[in-house]
């Protein structure tokens, strides 16, 4: 065994031990590999930190530069097989304290590579998909999935993922017999058909002593799987559990839920898609949800009565996260939200209507966003969803005068009508000095672009979605000159009519941690393409979207070459 392999092997033996990985890093350091080294302490030290820490951003842009640069070099590390992509986006976290920590692989792959993937890293985290890949019997199905749970590598998990497999009720009971998950803190099972009986399976099992979540959305479980879910142990253990989904769970378990269960050790419910005005109600007055700090209610056809239930439900006071969106809200049920005393430690509120056009629309308009903004309650307010609402220019400046903003992070506005007026005010608000993420939509133009690109409270902005079909040459242009938005890592302009010249522009324009640049369906022609693919700026580049410009065959040639796969045409 080498030096390098007594180190490996150390850190396979103690997976949650931050030490064996930084005495490596050490001797990365003195054997050549600085970047692996930095890579190791960045990620340590990010997870160590909370999320609204100011000194991640330079550790995160530290850590998307090494994975960007040497992330394919390191993945050689697994079995070809097993390699994550790194540019799809729901593999951003691959890499954890150094490390490729989860994977996602067909239920063949893991057969023949599973022995090769756990020696080669300190996997926690496993999606398997496509059990039936090139068989074509049910009984041939259920056989791999039973060899597959009878693998001890299992026991090295965490998290295991096997949503959307079409699992039924004796794939559930094979997975409740497997003796090899006794580390498993996550089982997530969403989409899949395990109805009832596969759920009293898993509640009865002796195997998952360490659970903690449990998602089951879309599985028809029913109010008899809810019967066995509160009479077995598993119930008190669970921190999370996820029962979204129509017909999954419906009134009647919802019942046997709140009546019945033991619901204390709760921290994180969905129940979304499933409920009405009245379960709503009876669930903001049961007294054992004291603890819930997320509830997903999304997708469920409520009216205003519920909605007030939930505000002033005495047992939610501990909720930092709430999803209400298509939800036909109204602006009596949002000024009850707002003048909530209970809900004084929400961080995120999502409210987005995408049920535009059909019959659960609920747009709250002007007044909706006025209503909010008359909270004086929700100080503690990181995340503010607001997609669909159509709130308009006034709306838009009823928020950016709302002290309520001034801890918020992450904005979104999509699909809102706003226009120059509506985002001059925003870009002019005191209170958006700690944001981070800001998406806008509507029918603003270069005006309102060149007052975000003068603000002199965005600094923090990393990432700007915008929306607006009007912008043209000038609004790129005022963004290229910028000096207030150099933290930016992500800018989306997609639809934007900017042309060669706000091309040219973007081209020269100084963003110093740029990551994503969106350019699609904008108008660029061979002049724009030829300058962006020459600009010095832009090599931090992990992804250039440019579909639907008209640049010339030998214009994308040019792009592949420079970017690689970063480009998208």
């Amino acid at each position: 065994m080498t030096q390098d392999d007594a180190f490996h092997q150390a850190i396979l033996e103690s997976p949650d031990d931050d030490a064996p990985r930084l005495v490596y890093a050490d001797w990365l350091d003195d054997h050549g590999d600085a970047a692996r080294a930095e890579l190791i302490r960045v990620q340590c030290e990010l997870a160590r930190l909370p999320e609204d820490d100011p000194k991640r951003d330079d550790l995160e842009d530290r850590e998307a530069r090494l994975v960007g640069e040497h992330g394919k070099g390191w993945l050689s590390e697994l079995p070809e097989e097993a390699r994550p992509d790194l540019e799809d986006d729901d593999n951003g976290d691959v890499f954890q304290r150094g490390f490729v920590a989860k994977v996602e692989v067909t239920a063949g792959a893991f057969e023949a590579s599973a022995a090769r993937l756990f020696a080669a890293t300190p996997l926690h985290a496993l999606h398997l998909r496509e059990f039936a890949e090139g068989l074509f019997s049910p009984d041939a199905i259920a056989d791999r999935f039973a060899e597959i749970m009878a693998s001890p590598w299992l026991e090295r998990l965490r998290t295991l993922d096997l949503r959307f497999n079409n699992l039924q009720a004796r794939h559930a009971e094979v997975l409740a017999a497997s003796p090899h998950l006794g580390n498993l803190r996550e089982l997530e099972l969403g989409s899949n058909a395990i109805g009832p009986r596969g759920l009293a399976s898993l509640a009865a099992s002796p195997n998952l002593p360490r659970l903690e979540a449990l998602d089951l959305w879309f599985n028809a479980v029913g109010p008899s799987g809810m019967e066995a879910l509160v009479a077995s142990p598993l119930l008190g253990r669970l921190k999370r559990l996820q029962l979204g989904g129509r017909w999954n769970v419906g009134p009647a378990g919802l019942r046997v839920l709140v009546e019945k269960g033991q619901l204390q050790g709760l921290r994180d419910l969905g129940l979304c898609n499933n409920l009405g005005t009245e379960d709503v109600v009876r669930l903001a007055g049961t007294p054992s949800l004291a603890g819930l700090e997320r509830l997903d209610l999304h997708c469920n056809v409520l009216d205003t009565e519920a909605i007030v239930a939930l505000a002033r439900s005495p047992h939610l006071a501990n909720l930092s996260w709430l999803w209400l969106g298509d939800v036909p809200l109204t602006v009596e049920g949002v000024t009850a939200l707002a003048a909530s005393p209970q809900l004084g430690k929400l961080s995120s509120l999502l409210l987005d209507n995408g049920q535009i056009g059909t019959g659960h629309d609920a747009r709250l308009g002007p007044e909706g966003a006025r209503a909010l903004a008359s909270a004086s309650t929700l100080g503690r307010l990181r995340k503010l969803t607001l997609d669909g609402h159509v709130i308009g220019d006034e709306g838009a400046a009823a928020l950016a005068a709302w002290p309520g903003l001034t801890g918020v992070r992450r904005l979104s506005l999509a699909k809102n009508a706003v226009g120059d007026r509506g985002l001059s005010a925003l870009a002019a608000s005191p209170y958006l000095g700690q944001l981070q993420e800001l998406r806008v939509d509507g029918p603003f133009g270069d005006e309102g672009v060149a007052a975000l690109a003068v603000s002199p409270y965005l600094g923090r902005l990393r990432e700007l979605r915008l929306d607006g079909q009007k912008i043209g040459p000038s609004g790129a242009q005022a963004l290229s000159a910028s000096h207030g938005l150099s933290s930016l890592r992500v800018l989306d302009l997609g639809s934007a009519r900017i042309g060669d010249e706000g091309a040219i522009a973007l081209a020269s324009a100084h963003f110093p941690r740029l990551r994503e640049l969106w350019l699609g369906e904008c108008e660029i022609g061979p002049a724009g393409g030829r300058a962006l693919g020459a600009s010095t700026e832009l090599g931090g580049l992990t992804t250039l979207l440019l579909f639907h410009n008209k640049m010339g065959d030998d214009v994308e040639e040019m792009l592949r070459e420079r970017f690689g796969r970063a480009v998208r045409l």
